[in-house]
This record gives C-alpha cells, structure tokens and sequence, in this order.
C-alpha cells in the first residue's frame, strides 16, 4: 500500500506524519488514516492549503496588537484605518479559500458542516441578488464563511478552539447579556491556553471585541443570531477528537490537561507534541 505524506498543522510548526489515501464515507466527512494511529485524522489536510492558511494567519497578531495600541492611545483614525483593512483582507483570504474548499460541502467535519449550515443560513436570508444593496453583506458572509471553515478544517488547532468555545457557550446568557457572555467565554480560553503569547492574544480578542460590540449594537444582535443558531450536538467532541485532543499540550479543551485527557480516555501515547 502506498503511503504519503501529509502535513498536520499546529499552532508554531507544522508535523508530517506518513498516511493512506484518504477515506470518504457514502454519508458525509473525509477522514485520513495514518500510520501507528488508532482513530483516522478528521479531513485532509492539503500541504499547499496549510501553507496559505499559515500565511493567512500570520496578518491576524500584526492585527491585533496594531488595534490593542490604538484603542489604549485612543486613536480613533488608525482604528478607522485599520477597520477597512480587516475588511480587505477578509475578502482577497476568501476569495482564495473559496477556491480551497471541497466541492461537496458535506465533506466538512461535522463541526465545521455546522458553522458551514449557519454561516449559509445568514447567506439565504439576504439574497444572491447582485442589483441588491444588500448583495455587498451577502458577500461578506460568502467571505467570512470561506475563511472560518477553510481554517477550522484544515487546522486542528483552530477547530478545537472554537469547538470548545461553542460547547462552553450558555445561549441563555448570551441572549439575555452579549457581551458579558462573550467576555465569560473568552476569559475561559485565557485560562485553558497553556501558552502566554497565545493567552495574550485572547486578552487583546476580548478588549476589541468589547469596544466594537458596546459601539456596534446591530453587529452584537447579528453575532447573537448566528450563535444561537448553533447546534450543540453537532459540535461536540467525538472519540477521534479526543485522541488528537491527547496529544496536544498546547490548551486544556473541557478543562482537562493533556494527562488528564490521557488517563480518562485511556489513549496510549502516540508521540506527538510531547504525548
């Protein structure tokens, strides 16, 4: 059987591992099995798609700290600024994700299938209409959803992150206090990184977020919508999850530290990331 090899993003490296051709089941997902491993590893990831995404990401901490700066010296043109800049970058990364996603979007993961289903959600409630006023927003979410669900398919990391956010997410508080909810949510992944430069860049998340949603209500209600849409059970952790769950040390997904993971789940070490 012939074997190749795939590349495994992380959040500071990206680690090969020898795999089969990946396996794609009449119902819905990709999976790909790789050698020594008990469970397949959930999607594809493509070596070319892993290296746009990394050269994607690599704008997002410039981003943040140029917007942390400008809001604690209150520099209200540089945030202008750098607003349409976000706006820009959103869509020339979609524009290029597009191109980067599986034909059938049922190959999604089943997390990534439901943020798929609620971005699309927001997409038919505008319309495709190009002589619209509204086809500019229409655009946007064909943007925003192109780039959430290319990243959190083809990075683990990413996915986990948002898988657990979403779980930890009371609909109730969120509907009844935004922003506190956010803030709860994101003070939460503070304390679950293992990693103070990735914690920090929780931190400056969480004060953007703050600012824009007390001075944006309309974008608040829009972000309460599209959460609440969400289907807990589609975005649970599954047992294949959890095995690459256990060999990362970088985040405590649930709460639980990496030998924590370990030890319940019963997984051998498998030799990743220090497992």
């Amino acid at each position: 059987m012939m074997l190749h090899k795939i590349k495994l993003p992380d959040i500071d490296k990206t680690i090969e591992f020898s795999a089969e051709a990946p396996i794609t089941p009449p119902e819905k997902g990709i999976f790909t099995p790789i050698k020594d491993w008990t469970y397949p590893y959930k999607g594809y990831p493509v070596e070319m798609t892993v290296e746009i995404l990394a050269a994607i990401k690599g704008f997002m901490p410039v981003g943040l700290r140029f917007a942390e700066q400008s809001i604690k010296h209150f520099d209200l043109l540089a945030l202008w600024s750098l607003k349409n800049t976000w706006r820009e970058v959103l869509m020339y990364s979609g524009k290029i994700l597009h191109r980067r996603m599986p034909k059938n979007p049922q190959r999604f993961g089943r997390a990534v299938r439901e943020v798929y289903r609620v971005l699309t959600i927001q997409m038919e409630r505008i319309g495709k209409k190009r002589d619209s006023p509204l086809f500019w927003l229409y655009c946007v979410y064909s943007d925003l959803r192109s780039v959430v669900c290319v990243i959190c398919e083809f990075d683990n990391a990413y996915r986990y992150r948002v898988q657990d956010f979403l779980i930890e997410m009371n609909v109730i508080n969120l509907i009844r206090s935004p922003i506190r909810e956010l803030r709860r949510l994101l003070d939460l992944m503070i304390e679950r990184e293992n990693r103070e430069h990735l914690k920090n860049k929780w931190r400056r998340i969480k004060l953007i977020l703050t600012l824009v949603l007390i001075l944006k209500p309309k974008l608040k209600n829009k972000i309460v919508e599209i959460l609440s849409e969400i289907k807990k059970e589609e975005i649970q952790f599954e047992d294949d999850d959890w095995y690459l769950i256990a060999m990362r040390n970088d985040y405590n997904f649930g709460g639980l530290t990496q030998e924590e993971v370990i030890k319940t789940r019963g997984f051998e070490k498998v030799g990743v990331n220090g497992v």
